[in-house]
Formats: C-alpha cells, sequence, structure tokens
C-alpha cells in the first residue's frame, strides 16, 4: 500500500527500495524510510480513520515481531523519527532524489503514542509457526531445532545454516539427524546479485 508523500515520484520510492535492499538496512531500518515517505504509513491511515473504530490483523515478517514495523504501520503507533531516517539514509550511504530528500526533511512526523486509537491483534508470525512446524516435526519422528528469527546477508546466512545441518547429519550436534532446521526473517543481498 502507497499514497506517496508530495513530491515523491513511484520512480523515487523504487530506487530508494533499490538502495536500501544493496545496503545491507535491516527491514526495520528500510520500513523506517519508507514509512517517513507515505502519507499513509507510520499510524496515518489510522490517524485519518478517526473517529472510526480500527482494528489491525497483523502478519508479522519482522524479527522480534515489532508490529510498527510489519508493513510500515498504516494504523500503528510508529517509533522512528525523522532523525532516524536522516540518520539510517547517511549511514547506509542511500542517494535521494532532491524531491524524497525534501519529504523526510519538510516531512510530519508519524503519529505518537496517545494519539492513535487502534486494536492490534497478532495472527501470524514466525514464533507461532517454527512452534507449529516443531510440533508437526515431533509428529513424524524428526528432531525440530528452532534457530529463530534470523536477519543479515543471505549467504552467509545460507552457509551457517547449512554448516548446522551438515553437523547434525554428520555429528548429531547440535541436534542429530533426522531433523528440521526452523528459521525465518529478512535476509539482504548485496547489490552486485541484485543486478
Amino acid at each position: 500500500m502507497t499514497l506517496l508523500a508530495d513530491g515523491v515520484t513511484l520512480a523515487d520510492k523504487q530506487a530508494i527500495n533499490r538502495a536500501l535492499l544493496t545496503s545491507g538496512a535491516t527491514i526495520t531500518e528500510t520500513n523506517a524510510v519508507r514509512k517517513h515517505l507515505s502519507t499513509v504509513k507510520g499510524g496515518r491511515l489510522a490517524a485519518v480513520a478517526r473517529p472510526a473504530r480500527v482494528v489491525t490483523l497483523a502478519i508479522s515478517d519482522i524479527p522480534g515481531d515489532e508490529l510498527a514495523a510489519v508493513a510500515s504501520g498504516p494504523t500503528l503507533l510508529g517509533v522512528s523519527t525523522l532523525a532516524d531516517v536522516r540518520e539510517i539514509v547517511i549511514r547506509r550511504s542511500i542517494i535521494l532524489s532532491p524531491t524524497a530528500t525534501a519529504a523526510p526533511k519538510a516531512g510530519v512526523e508519524a503519529p505518537k503514542p496517545k494519539k492513535l486509537d487502534s486494536d492490534v491483534l497478532l495472527t501470524a508470525a514466525p514464533g507461532l509457526a517454527f512452534g507449529a512446524a516443531a510440533e508437526v516435526a515431533c509428529q513424524v519422528g524428526v528432531t525440530p531445532l528452532i534457530l529463530g528469527s534470523i536477519e543479515g546477508e543471505s549467504r552467509d546466512l545460507g552457509i551457517v545454516t547449512a554448516g548446522i545441518a551438515r553437523s547434525a547429519l554428520t555429528n548429531g550436534l547440535p541436534v542429530g539427524a533426522p531433523a528440521a532446521l526452523l528459521s525465518g526473517g529478512q535476509t539482504t543481498s548485496p547489490a552486485s546479485r541484485l543486478r
């Protein structure tokens, strides 16, 4: 869902997303930047829905299930600030177009606590899925090993996960085979593989 801030174009948004993906930014950092370039994210959709009661059924793909970061939180209170966005852009060396640069500078802070009336129900999340998958694995005689939510460079995480699988198969550590390694989250890829 996108309703861009005044002056920000679809091409700007696409370029920013590509730059964030290739910079190694976490999903939380990426969503913080995106919400400040939007007129509906960061709780703004709930703010314009007043006085209607807003109920959010959230499906989290965010490590740690930070609900305000899920889908950049259109109906949820955001904790990131314009200063945070500027810091992310500088630290991750993101080059913004003049219109995109102007949007966070002139933008309005996302609504802060006690300014929204929104009920939230987490309906699906990695942790819930890990538990369900582990139960099924046990039922069919496979030992589950929950690695949890992961973030980082996809190649590095793949190497680590493969090493754990190899060790389980050959050494019985950290669990014996047959085993199911359970993880989920948001990984990043270097720019060279996204071109």
